[in-house]
């Protein structure tokens, strides 16, 4: 699998478009929604953005790039922080590929522990409904409301955080 990692548009998108633009032709650009291109904004992922005169936001060339740089960081689940660590390595050019490296490193760690909390998940669910059926109880309502013992939890439960995150505890 390859990613496309912020190539440049093609020009059959941009040669008739005016620049600066307005968040609904960003958005069309970068594959991300108003709302996002905003939140981006307000992380301070993009800088100063300029404004019309009525107030609208107004996007250069090099703001939609830095979005689909975002988008394309996002797309392989790399968190906010780290997406701003390989943005700054971006705009600083130069020879960062280590430092990039080590960081992709450290979030295929986590990305596996993520993928054995899921797998163990899933079994312990696969268990449930196994036994479903079986009698007058349901086995996945009994365990999740406490009357019968609840799944087990993962030897991996908080390595990555992602077992609190999908249980909002």
């Amino acid at each position: 699998m390859t990613l496309d990692m912020v190539r440049p548009l093609p020009p059959e998108l941009t040669e008739d478009i005016q620049w600066p633009i307005n968040v609904g032709m960003v958005s069309k650009l970068s594959g991300l929604t108003p709302k996002m291109v905003r939140h981006y904004e307000a992380q301070g992922l993009l800088g100063e953005i300029q404004r019309s005169g009525g107030g609208y936001r107004l996007y250069s060339r090099d703001d939609v790039d830095t979005l689909r740089f975002i988008q394309h960081c996002r797309s392989v689940d790399f968190s906010l922080d780290d997406t701003e660590k390989l943005l700054k390595m971006w705009r600083e050019g130069g020879d960062n590929c280590l430092a990039a490296k080590e960081l992709a490193d450290r979030h295929i760690e986590l990305l596996e522990c993520r993928i054995a909390e899921i797998e163990f998940m899933k079994q312990a669910l696969r268990e449930l409904t196994s036994q479903c059926g079986t009698g007058e109880d349901c086995p996945v309502i009994d365990s999740m409301s406490g009357k019968a013992a609840p799944p087990a939890k993962s030897p991996y439960h908080g390595c990555c955080g992602l077992t609190s995150s999908l249980r909002n505890v």
